[in-house]
C-alpha cells in the first residue's frame, strides 16, 4: 500500500531534449489514493477550528478571504508595533516538509486521532524511479507530501 512509482510526463507542446520539459509524475497504490482521498473529509470536520484563517485547500475559501482579512487587520495595527504578513506557496513548502517536525508539531496541537491518519501516509513509503524503462530498486521517501 506505501509503495510507489515515479516517472516523467512530457508536457505539451515542449521539446523533448530537455529536462524542464517533463513533469514528474508519481503512479500511487490504488488502495492508499482511495485512503488519501477520503480521509481530508475527516479532517476538515475535525480541524476545522485551528486552521480558520487558512484559504488554501478548504472549500469554499480563497485568496480573497485571506487578503479582505490582511486589509481588515492593517486598517487596526499601531504603527508604533511591528508586524508582519507571511503567505506561503503550498506548492513549494509541501516539498519540503520535514515529517519528525510535522508529526510533533501535529501532536503538540492536540489533533488526536487525526494523527494517525498522517502516520499511515506519511510513514514506512517507498518509491521505485523509472527512467528510459529501466526501473530502479525501492527507494525510502523520507520528506514531501503527497
Amino acid at each position: 500500500m506505501r509503495k510507489a512509482l515515479l516517472g516523467t510526463l512530457l508536457k505539451p507542446v515542449q521539446t523533448p531534449y530537455q529536462c524542464l520539459s517533463y513533469r514528474p509524475l508519481l503512479l500511487l497504490n490504488f488502495a492508499m489514493k482511495m485512503y488519501a482521498k477520503t480521509k481530508p473529509t475527516d479532517w476538515l470536520r475535525c480541524c476545522q477550528w485551528w486552521w480558520h484563517q487558512k484559504s488554501g485547500f478548504i472549500p469554499g475559501r480563497s485568496l480573497t478571504l485571506s487578503l479582505c482579512t490582511l486589509f481588515g487587520a492593517m486598517q487596526h495595527i499601531d504603527p508604533a508595533v511591528w508586524a508582519a504578513a507571511v503567505f506561503l506557496d503550498a506548492g513549494k513548502e509541501f516539498d519540503l516538509v520535514e515529517w519528525g517536525f510535522m508529526f510533533a508539531t501535529l501532536r503538540n496541537i492536540g489533533v488526536g486521532d487525526i494523527l494517525q491518519i498522517v502516520t499511515v501516509l506519511f510513514t514506512q513509503r517507498t518509491a521505485r524511479i523509472r527512467v528510459n524503462d529501466i526501473v530502479t530498486t525501492p527507494t525510502d521517501i523520507t520528506r514531501g507530501a503527497r
